[in-house]
């Protein structure tokens, strides 16, 4: 069970066949009731669906950066509780709009996703202390897979400072910012891959040859899928040479 504040805001992303609706119901009991077996004592409400242009709607989409994935519904809807209350169930429901018929549908959930209204800001924290360590380097084949290609690859330990109760994973990166060829301007970033703790593991990652500098990179998810901004990640650069790599 879970507690329910007064004020809960209901996010449901899905996939749906054309003329399907899908929305969610809850099924909640008194906070004094949640000792109690009867599982016949809660009662069951829906949350009042957000229009477009909804002032909260717009809120948590811009935190979340406006995510809508292709091809998927996201939809708002807001809960308000005269009493504190826990929830017991969560519901599903999918309606089919028109007269009743056997007719087959689909229907995929991606998200569902209940935040209090009083909590919608992103953490403060940052990435901190992010270290690098037991780097090895390698020469082997590049993605071309072809016998000319030698490719450098660096081999590092990653490892950070950030409160794992806040998020779902970290997405880590690189990108280069500067070498072999001064003339060339740093590049983007690249994913390497996704952390679910504070280490991580750089495996055969294709890099620069030298010298060069890059830049490895840590961005917190955090569990409300808010976007962390750029300034709160955690970033370190790595400088190598012909001598350090042999």
């Amino acid at each position: 069970m879970s507690a329910l504040l007064s004020k809960t805001l209901v996010r449901l992303i899905y996939k749906a066949s054309d003329g399907i609706t899908v929305s969610v119901e809850l099924k909640t009991a008194p906070a004094g009731l949640c000792q109690r077996t009867d599982n016949h004592a809660g009662t069951s409400v829906s949350p009042a669906t957000l229009e477009d242009g909804h002032p909260l709607a717009n809120q948590l989409a811009q935190l979340c950066g406006h995510f809508k994935p292709a091809g998927w519904t996201v939809r708002y809807a807001q809960l308000e509780l005269q009493e504190c209350s826990v929830l017991t169930e969560l519901c599903i429901n999918i309606q089919r709009k028109g007269e009743a018929a056997d007719t087959p549908f689909i229907c995929r959930v991606g998200e569902i996703m209940l935040l209090d209204v009083a909590s919608l800001q992103i953490p403060t924290e940052q990435v901190q202390d992010l270290r690098i360590y037991d780097v090895v380097w390698l020469r082997g084949a590049g993605p071309s897979m072809e016998p000319v290609s030698s490719c450098l690859h660096l081999n590092a330990t990653l490892q950070w400072k950030y409160p794992t109760k806040l998020i779902r994973h970290f997405k880590v990166y690189w990108r280069r910012l500067r070498g072999p060829d001064p003339r060339i301007p740093p590049g983007q970033l690249v994913l390497v891959g996704r952390a679910y703790s504070n280490l991580y593991r750089v495996t055969e990652l294709v890099v620069p040859e030298p010298p060069s500098l890059i830049e490895l990179v840590i961005e917190p998810v955090i569990r409300k899928g808010f976007l962390v901004p750029e300034s709160q990640w955690g970033r370190r650069s790595l400088s190598y040479t012909e001598d350090t790599t042999q």
